[in-house]
Order: C-alpha cells, then sequence, then structure tokens
C-alpha cells in the first residue's frame, strides 16, 4: 500500500509539470522513453541476479 502511494505521488509531479499544448508525436516520444528506461531497468535487475547465481554457484562448487 505505501508502494502505491509513493506511486501515486509521484506521477501527480509529472502530471502537474507538463505544459498543456503537448502534441501526438511528442507523447508518443515520451512515452517510448519510458518504456524504454522501464525496459532496461528490468534487463538490469535480471542480469544482477543471474550474475548473483552463477557467482554462488561458483563458489558452492
Amino acid at each position: 500500500m505505501k508502494f502505491l502511494a509513493l506511486f501515486f505521488l509521484a506521477l501527480a509531479g509529472v502530471a502537474f509539470a507538463h505544459d498543456g499544448g503537448m502534441g501526438g508525436m511528442d507523447m508518443i516520444k515520451s512515452y517510448s522513453i519510458l518504456g524504454a528506461m522501464i525496459g532496461l531497468g528490468i534487463a538490469a535487475f535480471g542480469g544482477a541476479i543471474g550474475m548473483g547465481n552463477a557467482a554462488a554457484a561458483t563458489i558452492t562448487g
């Protein structure tokens, strides 16, 4: 529940920060950048978990 509240508070700042005259292409560009950032974050997280598992398997033999 705390995560949800923090998430909505973070989005409120973004909602009030943009100007009202945003066109269609600008919106598409901003959403594609946001999607790329989320995808890169998930990939980095998965890679870090994989490297940790590989190191643990190497140490244990």
